[in-house]
């Protein structure tokens, strides 16, 4: 279980620093999108215990993050806990109140769709 906490923790703290950074107020929603993604694709790809983000990519005002697993992880669990970090933080707060959503994606061995997790302003309306 502590393994697990551990785990989760790094997940969260690692894609926070990811989605800090510089925000302009002039940005539409779809070019926040796009230039997050952008960002978080050049480090890529990065290890975080059992997963790998290995793509990040933007449609209109969503943000995917791919990742891959190389044992089971419980998304459900740790998704819930990055939202909750993703609605306190104020960086990503402004992001999520400008209309930007997070899709969070997990593939299986095969590469093919494992979980599929979303987060978005809503999320955090749904949790206060």
């Amino acid at each position: 279980m502590f393994f697990l906490n551990q785990h989760s923790n790094t997940f969260v703290l690692f894609i926070i620093i990811l989605l800090n950074g510089c925000l302009s107020n002039q940005m539409l929603p779809n070019e926040l999108s796009d230039y997050r993604a952008t960002i978080i694709s050049s480090r890529l790809p990065q290890k975080i215990g059992a997963l790998t983000l290995v793509q990040a990519k933007s449609d209109a005002n969503n943000i995917s993050l791919i990742f891959t697993k190389s044992k089971f992880v419980d998304m459900d669990s740790l998704v819930e806990q990055v939202a909750i970090e993703f609605c306190e933080k104020e960086e990503t707060r402004y992001l999520l109140k400008r209309g930007i959503s997070y899709r969070i994606i997990t593939l299986d061995s095969s590469n093919k769709v494992d979980s599929l997790n979303s987060i978005s302003l809503n999320t955090c309306i749904n949790d206060e």
